[in-house]
């Protein structure tokens, strides 16, 4: 089940400026000046049904004033054209013309994008009080500005965008910012090829004359499991790449498949509801670690945009696990506690497979007629949650089951097969 998201937010050095006496009194505003969109299934003019991720980053600094609608403008054209153009794209992916796509596109972006703003700056002229601002940090801007040259930098901006049909994904880039991918949800690679021109606080734009030669692209046929876009204000959060993986998107694809959220306010009991309390409280755990991140880390804007094939069936398992396990805590052998576990266990959830192994077992001393069928249900649970990794499981099969079990179980064997021949006499 593939689920999208994409969040923005502002930066903590622009809190920060906007906090400041002089900016207090006049008024300056430093927003966020990134954007991002990801939806799943969009639908094609052609009727083909595709992902979409961007996220763009507006440039900072008194020159780029309206870089965020700049950033809007850029996600606004390539989607239009994705959803106009995706028959021809599909047919010349299916050829394995995919430069020839980058080619097409980054043409098209280049020039739209360029009608959008000179549109946009047509029907609303720089302000005085815009000119003002940028008199007291950039004069010479300003001055190059009202004789109207180099009026694309006010809205410039960096560009990361993914899409994919059923048979291929593609994606490409302007400028600094990540994109990354998984296969398998345990590694993430960065296939994007590098551009030398960006370092340090230097990067390659959309507003640039020959922005149609800077783009970058990767593609591919196998679809992966997780996509993520990001603004440079992640990655300048980490020490490198690899702490980058490890520290936050692991952890974030992790929050997805991997991480029990307890129960929503209000109780669960349609799978439907299951599944979206549990994204939700993903969503609210993602969005609410952004602004911390750019607290701790960058101070920049921060932005990030994926789309994940989450297992529907591990969400839900991890869902009625939570909930058993809460029954069973208020009440030792409770019907719906066990059931619930039980469900979890056989959706394949290695805590509950455990569980509800060793309960069996504890049961079976219980219910003398069913203590075979227990036994065996125990066996069956813990092997499985053992095969899953749980390393108790192991330790506890050993001592359940070892000789002393198979004797006992020989003895059961003998006990009921002794009663069979005693009641057919």
């Amino acid at each position: 089940m593939l689920v999208s998201f994409a969040k923005s937010v502002q930066g903590e050095s622009h809190k920060r400026r906007e906090k400041q006496s002089e900016n207090l009194e006049n008024g300056r505003k430093f927003p966020c000046q990134d954007k991002s969109f990801a939806q799943h299934s969009l639908k094609a003019n052609d009727g083909t049904l595709f992902d979409f991720v961007a996220v763009c980053d507006g440039h900072g600094g008194a020159p780029y004033f309206r870089s965020e609608l700049g950033a809007d403008f850029a996600i606004e054209v390539l989607k239009n054209m994705l959803v106009r153009n995706m028959t021809r794209i599909s047919e010349l992916a299916s050829s394995k013309q995919y430069e020839k796509i980058k080619t097409q596109l980054a043409l098209g972006i280049t020039k739209r994008w360029r009608e959008k703003v000179s549109l946009h700056i047509s029907e609303n002229p720089i302000t005085e009080q815009e000119y003002a601002f940028l008199e007291d940090e950039k004069l010479e801007a300003a001055q190059k500005y009202k004789e109207g040259k180099d009026l694309f930098a006010i809205y410039g901006c960096t560009l990361i965008a993914y899409f994919a049909t059923k048979t291929f994904w593609y994606a490409l880039q302007i400028g600094d910012g990540d994109f990354l991918l998984s296969y398998d949800g345990k590694s993430f690679e960065l296939p994007m090829p590098e551009d030398k021109d960006c370092f340090l606080n230097q990067t390659t734009s959309i507003c640039d004359d020959n922005a149609k030669d800077e783009v970058r692209c990767c593609y591919g046929e196998k679809l992966p499991l997780v996509v993520f876009c990001s603004s440079d204000g992640v990655a300048n959060s980490f020490r490198d790449s690899e702490s980058l993986k490890q520290k936050f998107y692991l952890p974030i694809y992790n929050l997805f498949d991997n991480t029990e959220f307890p129960q929503c306010k209000k109780e669960c009991v349609q799978s439907e509801c299951d599944l979206k309390c549990h994204l939700c409280l993903v969503f609210e755990e993602i969005f609410s670690f952004l602004p911390i991140l750019s607290k701790k880390g960058s101070g920049d804007d921060i932005s990030l945009a994926g789309i994940v094939n989450v297992n529907a069936n591990r969400i839900l398992a991890m869902r009625y696990y939570i909930r058993g396990m809460k029954n069973l805590g208020i009440q030792s052998g409770n019907t719906a506690g066990l059931k619930l576990l039980k469900k979890s266990a056989d959706l394949g959830y290695e805590k509950a497979q455990f569980e509800y192994g060793r309960l069996c077992y504890n049961r079976s001393s219980q219910h003398k007629i069913l203590e075979k069928h227990l036994l065996n249900k125990s066996q069956r649970y813990l092997e499985e949650a053992k095969e899953n990794g749980v390393s108790e499981a192991s330790i506890l099969l050993q001592e359940i089951f070892g000789n002393l079990f198979n004797e006992k179980l020989s003895q059961l064997e003998e006990k009921v097969m002794s009663e069979i021949e005693g009641g057919e006499s």
